[in-house]
């Protein structure tokens, strides 16, 4: 039951982190008046603002970096992700965003989770799926 549900509290973590991706591409299309600078914003931030998630979030970073710094940058994101949302005229969309990301933080430290078996990318699925097969 308790890995059920360490499982189901990180499909809404990445659930989260689309919604913030999302948030800045919403913000973006709002933001400038001219309409390609509209395309431009919508289409350019979010994968901007997945950089730093994949850089120095991730577990496997290229760029590790220790527990409080990676907490600090993952708050600022969700903040940034709030006030887009806030700026784009959705306030209860960024009450949602940010009850739900602080609901699944708390959760993240209160649940036990071993990735101990568990391939962490689609990569990683493929090559023990083959490596099970040739055997």
């Amino acid at each position: 039951m308790i890995a059920a549900l360490s499982w189901t509290n990180l499909l809404a973590v990445f659930c989260v982190e689309l919604a913030g991706l999302a948030a800045f591409g919403l913000w973006g299309a709002q933001a400038v008046s001219p309409a390609p600078g509209r395309w431009g914003l919508a289409i350019a931030l979010p994968p901007g603002r997945g950089h730093p998630v994949g850089t120095v979030l991730r577990p496997r970073a290229s760029i590790p970096l220790p527990g409080p710094a990676v907490a600090a940058i993952k708050l600022a994101l969700l903040a940034a992700a709030a006030l887009a949302l806030t700026a784009a005229e959705r306030p209860r969309w960024a009450a949602a965003l940010t009850a739900v990301a602080i609901t699944t933080a708390l959760l993240a430290q209160a649940l036990p989770f071993q990735q101990t078996g568990y391939p962490s990318s689609a990569a990683g699925c493929i090559t023990s799926s083959l490596n099970t097969m040739s055997r």
